[in-house]
């Protein structure tokens, strides 16, 4: 953890992994901009991209100084550059904020109530949106998620989550790919955690058609690794784990 002295205390560290996101970071960035908490510092992680982002980004840290940037001499993954932002933070909460996502004006507000209330790691439900056709669709999550559950499937978005850093300490992402979020999230539930998962929509999800079709196989694919690998469950459970997987994964495109 970064330590520096800070004028205001700041409350929520904001960790945006961005790689060619010239054409959607900037929705990211103004929508921190406009939250009604200001306490909140962003960190920025520019994964090698090779589009305008970096400029993009320049342009946020030049009026803001809330906004810092990590830029990477070249591409080495999501889960390498959430890492980063775990080596640099200064606040009480961690949340993550994909670079093509974006909030209301209200989360962090709505998240600091429920954390003032004693809840360790929250997430919310969201709005699903398909980038080229503008479909929406509110996909509510999970209130009440405990271990067990998680095992079967990731119910948690990540641009919608955040946690107590003083409370669950230091985790790190292991490089699973498409599913490194949801080894993340395991890896804190076993810290026993008090959860919620709050019923308003607190998060706009941005889905592009290369997604809804690629990284079905590919995020199925990578399920079965952490059935077989990461848990080391056998052959049957593990397509019956696969099963679930898949039937929660229809249900969100529904």
């Amino acid at each position: 953890m970064k330590k520096s002295l800070t004028k205001k205390k700041i409350i929520f560290s904001i960790i945006i992994p961005c790689f060619n996101a010239s054409s959607t970071i900037d929705r990211s960035l103004v929508s921190l901009m406009k939250q009604s908490i200001k306490n909140f510092e962003a960190i920025i992680i520019n994964d090698g991209s090779t589009d305008s982002s970096n400029e993009l980004i320049k342009s946020f840290i030049t009026k803001d100084p809330r906004f810092t940037v990590k830029t990477l001499c070249r591409n080495k993954g999501v889960a390498n550059s959430r890492n980063i932002g775990l080596e640099n933070f200064n606040g009480d909460y961690i949340c993550f904020l994909d670079a093509d996502d974006w909030w209301p004006n209200n989360k962090l507000e709505v998240y600091l109530e429920y954390f003032n209330l004693g809840y360790d790691l929250l997430y919310s439900s969201y709005t699903r949106i398909n980038a080229s056709s503008g479909k929406k669709k509110l996909v509510k999550v999970i209130q009440n998620l405990n271990y067990e559950k998680l095992i079967s499937t990731n119910p948690i978005p990540l641009s919608s989550a955040a946690f107590n850093r003083k409370i669950l300490g230091m985790t790190k992402f292991k490089n699973y790919n498409t599913s490194s979020d949801w080894i993340f999230w395991i890896e804190l539930f076993k810290k026993r955690p008090k959860v919620l998962g709050i019923n308003k929509n607190l998060m706009f999800y941005n889905v592009s058609n290369q997604t809804l079709s690629s990284d079905k196989i590919k995020m199925s694919y990578q399920a079965w690794r952490i059935f077989r690998q990461y848990h080391g469950f056998g052959i049957l459970k593990s397509f019956y784990l696969l099963l679930i997987f898949v039937i929660q994964g229809i249900k969100k495109r529904l």
